[in-house]
Parts: structure tokens; C-alpha cells; sequence
């Protein structure tokens, strides 16, 4: 039975990489023609855009870093999980900043960021106290 486990363990640790690294590139890709296409120039849209995909690397890369390096180590990926909320929330603060009325797609976002953070944080102290 120790085969098996090793087995599934090796499984889930490739699929977490395999995804991880698939969902990185996805992301590197998406960022590099929001930034070509802009040439320089970004609205409002692009910045908010660029702050969501910037944000997103850091749970991609994490995953990685988890699949391949500290498996036991799985708080790496909630904690980037709290950065990536909070660029979320700062590139929302920023948008609206960017516009001269406000918009539900800022708000949206800043609430997005608001829960994925306070989520992620919730669950760090409830790993810390059990």
C-alpha cells in the first residue's frame, strides 16, 4: 500500500505542476500582448487588466515552486494567494483612481480582491491554530 500513496502523491504533484506551469505561460502570454498591443500607452482598462495578470503569476509561480520544491510546504501557495488579492485591490483603487466617474467593474474587482485576501488569510490562521 505504500506504492500506491507514493504513487498518488507523485500524481497529484505532477498534475499541480503540469496546471501551475500551463496556467503560468497562459498568463505570460496574455500579459505580453496586453503590453505589446498597448505599445507603451495603457487606459484604464489595460492597467486594471495588467494588475490582474501580474497578480496572477504569483499563485502560478507558487504552484510550481510547491509541486516541485516544498510539497509539505503548501501555506506558500495560500500566502500567495493573499498578495495576489491584494493586487487585485490595489490595481481596482488605481483604476477608479484612473477614471473620472465610478465604475462597477473597479468595484467588482476591489471586492474580488477583498475575499480572495481575507479567504486566504482566514485559512492561514486557521491552519496556525489547529
Amino acid at each position: 500500500m505504500e506504492t500506491t500513496s507514493s504513487d498518488d502523491e507523485l500524481k497529484s504533484r505532477l498534475t499541480t505542476l503540469f496546471y501551475s506551469g500551463a496556467a503560468t505561460v497562459l498568463d505570460a502570454v496574455i500579459l505580453y500582448f496586453v503590453l505589446v498591443l498597448s505599445k507603451g500607452n495603457i487606459d484604464a482598462e489595460g492597467t486594471l487588466m495588467t494588475f490582474i495578470l501580474v497578480g496572477l503569476l504569483f499563485p502560478c509561480v507558487a504552484g510550481i515552486l510547491v509541486s516541485v520544491l516544498f510539497w509539505e510546504r503548501k501555506d506558500i501557495w495560500v500566502y500567495s494567494m493573499i498578495l495576489y488579492g491584494l493586487i487585485i485591490f490595489a490595481g481596482s483603487v488605481y483604476y477608479l483612481y484612473l477614471l473620472s466617474s465610478i465604475d462597477i467593474w473597479g468595484i467588482l474587482f476591489a471586492l474580488i480582491g477583498v475575499v480572495v485576501t481575507y479567504v486566504a488569510i482566514r485559512h492561514v490562521r486557521q491552519s496556525r491554530s489547529e
